[in-house]
């Protein structure tokens, strides 16, 4: 209990007493900062029931990811020198939009459950962010998703995207629940053992 002190003290910081209690009641909050650039950073956080190991595992099983987010058409890892990962995203856009693709370094922080990443190359111009996760006791973990993302389509205007990444972000959140839920998370590790 004395490790959850600082984290529930530093959530208090970050989080209204009401915020927490509407994140306990399983809502997903989802924000955007206000900023200088034509994107704007968009946050979103949401509790998972599960522990910060199980997902931690999960939400660093990059190449994987397509069953996870259905919107990421393919994924994989091309690189990792040890806590840093290259990774490639192939990621679809609805009808009328072609895809995009990324190739993301991500930085890991295991210490500390959480990751960044910066787009390194692709037809994305930019996609910067980062995840952090935080135990809160019982079988409960804080998921923050904080990113900004200009997709290169030129005739969109950076209001509108946005606007549209911040009704997509929670999806983020309701994709790791769900699979959780099924346990195939602990399927498959059943049987690698």
């Amino acid at each position: 209990m004395q490790v959850l002190l600082p984290i529930v003290a530093l959530l208090a910081v970050l989080y209204s007493p009401h915020d927490m209690q509407r994140l306990s009641n399983g809502e997903i909050l989802t924000w955007v900062k206000d900023s200088t650039e034509s994107y704007c950073r968009v946050t979103t956080s949401g509790v998972i029931v599960a522990s910060i190991e199980r997902v931690w595992a999960l939400v660093t099983d990059f190449a994987n990811y397509p069953r996870l987010y259905p919107g990421i058409g393919r994924s994989e890892v091309r690189k990792r020198n040890g806590d840093t990962v290259w990774g490639y995203f192939l990621l679809n856009f609805p009808w009328p939009l072609p895809s995009r693709w990324t190739l993301n370094e991500t930085r890991l922080h295991p210490e500390q459950f959480s990751f960044d990443w910066v787009c390194q190359e692709g037809t994305i111009k930019r996609y910067d962010g980062r995840l952090q996760l935080q135990n809160l006791g019982n079988n409960r973990t804080l998921l923050e998703f904080e990113a900004v993302m200009d997709p290169g389509f030129n005739f969109i205007p950076a209001w509108l995207v946005t606007h549209v990444h911040k009704f997509v972000l929670p999806a983020i959140i309701t994709n790791v629940r769900e699979y959780l839920a099924t346990g195939a998370d602990v399927a498959a590790s059943e049987i690698v053992r």
